[in-house]
């Protein structure tokens, strides 16, 4: 196997056997636990739920990586629509990392709400070589709420949040997905935008996805979260640990596994996508989000409806090649 996929030890491309140490890196939790690492399918893979280090110990090693920031939560207001929490930015890359420590910061989910309100941002996430930033994922946005004040749009994040139902004719702004929409820079994109109906302005829009937008309709019909973004297929996993086990599936993608930064869900009982959770109300409860995946959590409205769930955390996982 060439030496530049594999790990960096001697010449790249050296066509020679390379000495490989039994040890090429590490993860351990800011307590200084190790993570255990598993090893899948001739790949080693650092999974970080938190955050913690990444020693590595080999002068320089090639890895793949996802990075999620963390999703945003929810809008609540006992009235009309809310829109759904922005999942957290996305990003997949292929770096060389030196002989050092790495910090990585795993963003938290926007925390949920008990009172009416827009809902709250989630905190980015990091990889770290001293003070330099290597990559970086920003946190999803908050849904907005039902009002006639800005409380209604949308906030912007990784993927901008969702906005509430109008309660007046001016319509209400999904926030905007300020990851750059691109293969290295990130995905992240916009929550949906809401206009005021006649016949009943209340329903609030989907947060948006890593790969797709958050959806709108007319009032009492579903606003689904953004699509998020299938690990699976980027590292081909279909039938993997990694994919099934490590990490869940939005009840949409149940059986592939593997999704991250989806949408959460807006208006009533409307799902959410790949990880986000479903919106709900009164008579229909809301569901959280999958762990660890970056997904915006659904919003609620109505009377006796329930609060919000928080976004799901951020996560990073590392991966390289070892046989």
């Amino acid at each position: 196997m060439n030496a530049r996929l594999k790990l960096g030890l001697g010449l790249v491309g050296s066509s020679e056997p390379a000495e490989w140490p039994e040890i090429v890196a590490r993860s351990c939790n800011l307590k200084g636990d190790l993570i255990p690492y598993i090893d899948h399918e001739g790949y080693r893979y650092h999974i970080f739920e938190g955050s913690g280090f990444f020693h590595v110990y080999a002068p320089f090693i090639q890895v793949d990586y996802l990075l999620v920031g963390g999703g945003g939560s929810g809008g609540k207001t006992t009235t009309g629509g809310c829109g759904g929490g922005g999942a957290g930015g996305l990003k997949t890359d292929n770096i060389t990392m030196l002989k050092k420590t790495f910090d990585i910061i795993v963003g938290g989910g926007g925390a949920g709400r008990s009172l009416d309100g827009q809902g709250y941002n989630g905190d980015p996430s990091r990889i770290l070589d001293g003070e330099n930033i290597v990559s970086e994922t920003l946190g999803g946005g908050g849904g907005g709420r039902y009002s006639s004040t800005p409380t209604g749009n949308g906030l912007d994040g990784g993927s901008g949040g969702g906005a509430g139902g109008p309660f007046s004719e001016l319509p209400r702004s999904g926030g905007e997905g300020l990851q750059p929409d691109t293969e290295t820079e990130g995905l992240g994109n916009k929550g949906a935008d809401t206009l005021f109906e006649i016949s009943g302005g209340t329903r609030g829009g989907g947060g948006g996805g890593a790969t797709g937008e958050g959806q709108s309709g007319p009032s009492h019909t579903a606003a689904i979260g953004g699509t998020g973004f299938d690990l699976n297929a980027l590292w081909s996993l279909e039938n993997g640990e990694i994919g099934k086990k490590r990490v869940g599936a939005g009840e949409i993608y149940d059986e592939g596994g593997g999704w991250f930064a989806g949408g959460g869900g807006g208006n009533r009982t409307a799902p959410g996508r790949a990880g986000g959770g479903k919106a709900g109300n009164a008579d229909n409860l809301n569901t959280p989000t999958i762990p660890n995946t970056g997904s915006g959590s659904g919003a609620t409205h109505g009377g006796d409806s329930p609060n919000t769930f928080p976004g799901a955390d951020g996560i990073c996982i590392i991966r390289y090649q070892i046989d």
